[in-house]
């Protein structure tokens, strides 16, 4: 089929189509490679069979605008979209692991299938919460990510594409897929209970293997669904436990006031039957197995290395405090020890054995730095096979938005800056060339995952020079493309987003998303690993720091020794002499700052000479550039830290980066 396909091979804007992988009525979904990064993307053209109006076109950007503020571990983020000769079209992540419709027919235990529904109804409680109501929620929509993780894909998109053309399946604005769809949904409402019953349908048919109403045609699917009774679950899986039908059974009532009157009541009631049901049962070894394994992964390479990241970023107070609790415990049980000296060698020993089990144990330190983030995983790096077809350019005309235009002058010298026309920022000047990425050997403080110290050779590019400020990312917020923090608190001040006293500080607790949404709605993009290792060169040869190997806080914000700097962010141009050879303020210190690449520990032994990005799918993000609270380990240019992307923090924020002109 993808041989056939006239799509593939070919170019729209920055992605070339790879492969064609799904064909609906009214959208084909291709497998695709940003080009600009190099990873590869979900690209879905809403076809329909014609050209939507421009009157639609607008609705379908106002619409997708709002739809992208949804940021939740289980909904597909939206990277970008647009339209080609009348064609809208949305680029997302490409996920490896296809649909739980490629699983229908299969039975599943029932409690692996509640750990599938559970995230997706998580997911929807927040969409409405948002005012959102999803409207086809199907098998084919729920997506799975490499780690085997949930995440529902097409919000609200059905809704306007009934809207606008008149191709449902009655004729009459009808929106959603038959199988799935609610008896309110056949005589055109929608309200938040219509998405629990769809969802309590894909719960039925993954532990039964069968639909609850079976029919050739549309109207006898809707007959059924409106007027019969569905067959109880037992009858076709007997050993289903009982609960499990009658949670079903409630959230396929036909009245939707009879239903679970909030998704949040429906994730809450199966949540506790799992945990009830699932202590209950001798037999779960299987479940719990899958439930550890997450939670141990395995002993390689990359997850001690995020083991070691994850410690090293423990502010010192947080150390100190450990080393005077131990100090202390070890003092108490000495007096107690010879206060007991009645007490026979055997129970001695056996005391100070118990201690040395307390103190030794790693689970003490795991509780301290327990995070949010999901389970450690080692991706497994998919090869994009290339197409040996002549790449064919298609006009394309993106979505108009007020980008930057750069000088055209053939040389630009290092210091020349430029100003955006979208959010204010002046952008300096990074000259392309080659550089040496990666520790020296004899940095001490360097971890395994920045070296091979080797040549790198990278195109011409600007660069923000602060971190995008509390100010700039609120003109994005307010023009309804970027969704607020995360966190509207930093680490000290309760009110910090939105406070007019810290407009000029760096946006944090905004994910990876968010900070990609930001840079596009910018006109730009985030940086490469190796454009913000280029960007941070020292201006002194072999300096560990983009200033040199001076420390102190008249050049960065950090934290060392029994103190810090600060011990919190401050304004985005408060060291300039903390400067990189670029002109380029704060690269180390104050906070944190997401790039584009995936994490690999392996990365810098794998990686191409030119122009190299990381992995093209992974778990974690790179981040790069300490913070506030970080000390001097993790200022030094070469370190590499990671974090999901899903992820936010009171000492992580960004900038962003655009491509300059070729001489």
């Amino acid at each position: 089929m993808n041989d056939k396909d006239p799509l593939v091979g070919k170019i729209f804007g920055g992605y070339r189509i790879t492969e064609k992988v799904a064909q609906g009525g009214m959208a084909a979904v291709y497998r695709g490679v940003d080009r600009r990064l190099g990873r590869d993307v979900a690209i879905k053209l809403v076809l329909g069979g014609k050209q939507y109006s421009e009157v639609f076109l607008k609705r379908f950007r106002r619409e997708i605008r709002a739809l992208g503020k949804l940021m939740h571990p289980h909904i597909v983020p939206l990277l970008d979209f647009g339209s080609i000769h009348g064609v809208p079209y949305l680029v997302m992540p490409y996920l490896s692991g296809g649909t739980i419709q490629d699983s229908i027919g299969k039975v599943w235990d029932w409690y692996d299938a509640a750990q599938v529904i559970i995230p997706i109804a998580q997911a929807l409680a927040y969409a409405h919460s948002k005012g959102i109501i999803h409207r086809d929620v199907k098998p084919a929509n729920i997506l799975l990510a490499e780690s085997g993780e949930p995440e529902l894909s097409d919000f609200g998109l059905m809704k306007m594409l009934k809207e606008d053309a008149s191709q449902d399946l009655t004729g009459s604005g009808m929106v959603g897929t038959p199988d799935y769809m609610a008896p309110e949904q056949w005589v055109g409402e929608a309200v938040p209970q219509t998405d629990v019953y769809a969802l309590g349908i894909i719960y039925y048919v993954m532990i039964t293997g069968h639909l609850p109403y079976e029919a050739g045609t549309a109207p006898e699917i809707m007959f059924k669904h409106i007027s019969e009774s569905h067959i109880p679950p037992r009858k076709h899986v007997p050993d289903i436990p009982v609960e499990v039908e009658m949670v079903i059974e409630r959230a396929l009532r036909k009245d939707y006031e009879k239903r679970y009157e909030t998704m949040a009541e429906f994730v809450t009631e199966l949540e506790q039957l799992c945990l009830r049901l699932h202590q209950q049962k001798s037999e779960s070894s299987i479940a719990a197995s899958r439930t550890m394994s997450r939670k141990i992964g395995s002993v390689g390479k990359f997850q001690w290395m995020n083991f070691k990241h994850q410690l090293r970023q423990l502010p010192t107070w947080v150390w100190a405090g450990i080393v005077f609790f131990i100090l202390a415990f070890v003092g108490i049980l000495s007096l107690y020890l010879i206060s007991r000296n009645f007490m026979n060698w055997q129970d001695q020993l056996a005391t100070v054995q118990a201690y040395n089990d307390l103190t030794t144990t790693p689970n003490v330190l795991e509780v301290e730095t327990e995070t949010e983030e999901p389970p450690v995983w080692t991706p497994t790096p998919e090869i994009v096979e290339e197409v040996n077809v002549t790449e064919e350019v298609v006009e394309f005309t993106p979505t108009p938005e007020e980008n930057i235009t750069p000088t055209t002058s053939e040389m630009i010298d290092i210091g020349s800056s430029i100003f955006s026309d979208v959010d204010g920022m002046e952008l300096m000047f990074v000259p392309a060339g080659t550089f040496e990425m990666g520790a020296y050997e004899s940095d001490e403080l360097a971890e395994d995952d920045e070296r091979p110290r080797h040549s790198v050779y990278v195109d011409a590019f600007w660069m923000d020079k602060t971190e995008v400020t509390i100010q700039q990312y609120v003109q994005c917020v307010e023009s309804d493309v970027c969704t607020e923090p995360m966190k509207t608190s930093s680490i000290s001040r309760g009110y910090y987003y939105g406070n007019e006293d810290f407009l000029n500080y760096p946006v944090v607790n905004v994910n990876w998303y968010q900070a990609n949404q930001y840079c596009i709605w910018a006109g730009r993009r985030l940086p490469t690993e190796a454009e913000w290792e280029k960007a941070a060169t020292s201006v002194i040869a072999g300096g560990l720091y983009p200033w040199g190997n001076r420390l102190d806080c008249s050049v960065a914000n950090y934290f060392q020794g029994a103190s810090g700097c600060h011990g919190d962010t401050m304004p985005v141009e408060t060291y300039p002499n903390g400067a990189s050879m670029f002109g380029i303020l704060s690269l180390s210190g104050n906070v944190n700052e997401w790039v584009s690449d995936w994490y690999s520990a392996e990365f810098y032994t794998n990686s191409t000479g030119n122009n190299p990005y990381g992995p093209d799918t992974g778990a974690y993000n790179v981040i790069r550039g300490g913070a506030y609270n970080t000390d001097n380990r993790l200022l030094r240019i070469t370190n590499r830290g990671l974090n999901a992307p899903n992820s936010y923090k009171d000492n992580l924020g960004f900038r962003c980066v655009m491509d300059a002109p070729a001489p």
